[in-house]
């Protein structure tokens, strides 16, 4: 007799091939394109998401949230290795902490605001939302590329 499908298992092979893909692709990158990629997936997962409220496909959601766990996979170790190279390695515990209090106030407040649009405002206010993020995973990924100067290159004698 075969096996019943299991949604939630296929789902998190999914995510794991997904993921050591993407881990292998960069592996030798310099933070700033793996921050730039991570944000460009999380436009590509907010802009599913937006979709969705228009047109209420349980596939399209799931692929905007799955859009979106591997955007923030991507960009928080990005974020962390940018925040810890840029600091004095006496500084590198500071620094760290304040990069983890600050992405746990952002998102407090981002749920907050979020969740109150959605309150207010409904099916709007969902749209609304998941707008907003798609604007600033762009924004963000904009100000990251422009930013964040290019890594070194180490060059051989001339």
């Amino acid at each position: 007799m075969p096996e019943p499908f299991d949604g939630a298992r296929f789902v998190r092979q999914i995510v794991a091939v997904v993921t050591r893909t993407l881990d292998r692709f960069a592996a030798d990158m310099h933070f700033k394109p793996r921050l730039v990629a991570g944000q460009i997936i999380g436009l590509l997962g907010a802009a599913a998401l937006v979709i969705s409220v228009v047109v209420p496909a349980t596939l399209v959601i799931i692929l905007g949230l799955l859009l979106l766990g591997v955007a923030l996979g991507y960009v928080t170790p990005a974020m962390t290795t940018g925040v810890l190279a840029a600091s004095p390695a006496n500084m590198s515990g500071l620094a760290s902490g304040i990069l983890n209090a600050g992405r746990q106030v952002g998102g407090a407040i981002g749920v907050a605001l979020m969740g109150t649009l959605v309150e207010m405002h409904g099916g709007r206010g969902m749209f609304a939302a998941f707008s907003i993020a798609l604007v600033l995973f762009g924004v963000m990924g904009i100000a990251a590329q422009r930013a964040i100067p290019e890594p070194h290159r180490l060059t051989g004698p001339s």
